[in-house]
């Protein structure tokens, strides 16, 4: 987890973030990008916890041991994040107001799970009815229609 590195003296700081070899293993709590270098192998379960001003990750394609909460906090104003490995986990992006997700690899194997990524990026199958079913809502004494 974040922090597993602390006074080991084997960190490297690059661009805010903390690498132990090819393992991203911390970061910044003022980071404002999460550009992951290429070359990196996994990352620590927590990378991004708490940070306060992390608006843009990018995970390139060398990643191939993606931990669960990348992205981890209410706080967080993230508002885009890139993925070009091929595979994201269970719990990945625990925040709120994320507006762009970016999957590059075709065959990118997403956990089936609601919390890999924010559930309104998933995309919606056909055969399920709740999908083009209107629904009405009463927002404080005015109908609106969705």
């Amino acid at each position: 987890n974040d922090g597993a590195f602390n006074d080991a003296g084997c960190i490297k700081t690059e661009d805010g973030i903390y690498y132990v070899d090819n393992w991203a293993v911390g970061s910044d709590k003022d980071i404002e990008r999460g550009d992951i270098r290429y070359g990196t192998v996994g990352t620590i379960m927590g990378l991004f916890t708490s940070t306060t001003k992390l608006k843009v990750v990018t995970v390139p394609s060398s990643v191939k041991h993606l931990s669960s909460y990348l992205v981890f906090g209410i706080n967080v104003p993230l508002e885009s994040i890139t993925f070009c490995n091929d595979a994201i986990p269970d719990r990945c992006l625990v925040c709120f107001g994320l507006k762009e997700v970016n999957i590059i690899d075709p065959d990118c194997r997403i956990a089936d799970s609601a919390t890999s990524i924010p559930s309104y990026w998933k995309e919606v199958k056909e055969s399920e009815p709740e999908a083009v079913k209107e629904t009405e809502y009463v927002l404080k004494h005015s109908k609106v229609t969705s």
